[in-house]
């Protein structure tokens, strides 16, 4: 029972800690949209209120920042979640206000927070036994803020403003999952803490709503080239001002899309190292400017290290998106001592209610360097090669499913011993699923011999030709779906 309660916790943190790195996601994502775009204010607040939000749940959730801030006295710890709480109500008016201006009072906004700041003073001046007594108040305050806010955003739906009918929902569903906690605290109704997923809710509608205006413009884009194909071709006046308008929507665009790349990339390691005298090198080429393959190498202790190699179905953002759920899981749980199956079942449990309608496939070994065994589970992916300083090849095969299919998964645990010179070959169907001019599919059977030839070869030789054969037999450079490589060398 003891170690359920201890599991359940250590899954209610991780989700805390992700939902806290999402929202600190967003928080950059629109800080950066500011900068990019300083005429659209609305960013800037957002990114603010993201960061309010941020500090909150971690302030809140078991106390987590102090954690991550050691140093932190816990008199600072309630100071931060009531600040947070306090300056979200204002920021979130001047929000709602920058959206929609005609339906909301500046004059009343401004007047939120100025009450707001006269709360703010005491939770900053005075001991945590005086400032904390005014919460009830403020409760009560937040309430009726809320309410307003609620009243612009019908005013705006009626007026049949962009967005303002799923803004209008995701922030319902915020304000009442807040009555229901402040209610819940009161001690007047018996129910359970559901802000986090009211704030779920509401960021997700947010997001939605991002989305939403990001396919328009994609939407603006095609029919300007429409209109573009269909003027007379000496009207160079309007070409010219259709054609600026293209290339200031895609590049937006394209900036929004390296910011992307340069997020994924900085979570794919560089493992072009030795540990131990066991050489490691890799190659990851994303189809798209962000990709769904993923790898990673885990020190679990001095001498144990977690070999990681996962292939989300799909491609582009929303599977690099899953990829970065999978990183962040890894740095929660990537040292907690779990055997690869019960490391790939808690992966699964973590991505299963999140990813209807994708999957992804792993690899996850965990090696001794002091035996050179591996303990391994493989959850429908490929499975790798091994090739023995001999040239023998053996497929290390497991049974198990792919992540994200159904809530609990056969998975199968499985032991290989490596001797010196053997040499680990890890890959995603990208580089099996390379085909030829004619149709013809490159597979397994020519990839392990191919492998084999490569066995008196250092490992980057070994790379670099296993590289060239891929595109010659392909008869071009560029690849159809992402590719990734991984080679240990014992």
């Amino acid at each position: 029972m003891a170690a359920k309660i201890n599991r359940h916790n250590q899954l209610r943190i991780a989700l805390t800690y992700i939902f806290f790195g999402g929202i600190l996601i967003m928080f950059f994502y629109h800080l950066t949209m500011f900068f990019i775009r300083r005429n659209d204010i609305h960013f800037l607040y957002f990114s603010v209120f993201c960061l309010l939000i941020a500090f909150r749940t971690i302030s809140t959730e078991d106390y987590l920042i102090g954690q991550l801030i050691p140093s932190l006295p816990f008199d600072g710890i309630i100071r931060i979640e009531y600040l947070s709480y306090i300056i979200a109500i204002p920021v979130f008016g001047y929000f709602v206000r920058s959206l929609f201006r005609e339906s909301a009072s500046f004059l009343i906004v401004n007047g939120i927070g100025a009450v707001c700041l006269l709360f703010a003073i005491p939770v900053c001046c005075t001991p945590t036994v005086i400032f904390t007594h005014i919460i009830g108040y403020f409760n009560v305050f937040g309430i009726a803020c809320s309410v307003y806010y609620v009243y612009i955003l019908i005013f705006a739906s009626k007026r049949k403003q962009m967005d303002s009918r799923i803004f209008l929902i995701g922030f319902i569903v915020l304000f009442l999952s807040y009555v229901n906690d402040y209610l819940h605290n009161s001690f007047i109704l018996r129910t359970i803490n559901i802000i986090d997923a009211g704030l779920f809710v509401f960021i997700f509608t947010q997001a939605y709503t991002l989305s939403r205006r990001f396919t328009l413009a994609y939407h603006d884009i095609e029919d300007l080239s429409s209109e573009l194909r269909n003027l007379n071709i000496n009207q160079e006046r309007i070409i010219e001002e259709r054609t600026r308008d293209l290339v200031t929507k895609q590049r937006m665009i394209d900036r929004q899309l390296q910011l992307a790349r340069s997020i994924q990339q900085s979570l794919i390691p560089d493992v072009s190292c030795s540990i131990h005298d066991i050489q490691m090198k890799a190659v990851y080429l994303p189809l798209d400017e962000v990709g769904g393959d993923f790898y990673d190498v885990i020190r679990i202790d001095d001498n144990t290290i977690g070999i990681f190699l996962a292939d989300v179905s799909g491609h582009g953002v929303p599977a690099a998106m899953i990829a970065s759920m999978v990183k962040s899981f890894i740095n929660l749980h990537g040292q907690s001592g779990l055997t690869s199956s019960e490391f790939l079942q808690g992966l699964n449990k973590l991505l299963f209610p999140m990813i209807q309608g994708y999957f992804v496939t792993c690899f996850y070994g965990i090696l001794s360097i002091d035996t050179y065994e591996m303990e391994y589970s493989l959850a429908g992916h490929p499975a790798p090669v091994l090739v023995k300083s001999t040239g023998e090849i053996y497929n290390l095969n497991a049974k198990g499913t792919a992540l994200g299919i159904r809530d609990i998964l056969p998975l199968e645990a499985r032991i290989v011993s490596f001797s010196a010179q053997d040499r680990m070959y890890l890959f995603s169907d990208g580089v099996t699923d390379v085909f030829s001019p004619e149709g013809e599919i490159f597979g397994i059977t020519r990839l392990t011999g191919l492998f084999q030839q490569q066995v008196n070869d250092d490992i980057d030789t070994a790379l670099n030709r296993i590289m060239l054969t891929l595109r010659d037999f392909q008869e071009r450079p560029e690849f159809t779906d992402d590719v990734t490589l991984l080679v240990v060398n014992f």
